[in-house]
């Protein structure tokens, strides 16, 4: 689970990494450049970054998941998830133009890896999954 839990979190850099275009969708090199700096800054406040292989890790899961979601609650304000335009009938119209730049989706990868652990487990395996779930409720 460590290993997947990382694979998750670094796929998010992997994709600024090995990029050919820009990836946010207002077409902002800024945003992209912005993302990933403080995306890998934010990491190596947790001891994150440089990657880590799961075995680097040397602390408990739950704790782990903790330092990920410290990551994810100093990110998810960083990017603007709504932008509104005018549209042709003078209304205005929502465009979500950084919803490929946006960091929900590794809290998301993360959740399902826990939510989803292989059956079946040990009874104390089960709640320590229980707590990790709840540590992540943000």
């Amino acid at each position: 689970m460590v290993d997947e839990i990382l694979k998750s979190m670094y796929k998010f850099t992997y994709e600024y990494e090995n990029s050919k275009h820009v990836l946010c969708l207002s077409s902002s090199t800024v945003c992209d450049a912005l993302n990933y700096g403080v995306f890998t800054t934010a990491l190596r406040e947790q001891n994150l970054w440089p990657r880590k292989d799961s075995s680097d890790i040397e602390i408990p899961i739950i704790e782990l998941v903790n330092h990920v979601n410290t990551v994810y609650k100093q990110l998810r304000h960083m990017i603007p998830q709504i932008e509104w335009r005018s549209d042709s009938t003078g209304g205005m119209q929502n465009l979500n133009l950084h919803r490929r730049c946006s960091y929900e989706k590794i809290t998301f990868d993360i959740k399902a890896i826990i939510y989803y652990a292989p059956r079946p487990v040990s009874e104390p395996y089960l709640r320590l999954l229980s707590l990790i779930r709840k540590s992540m409720e943000l």
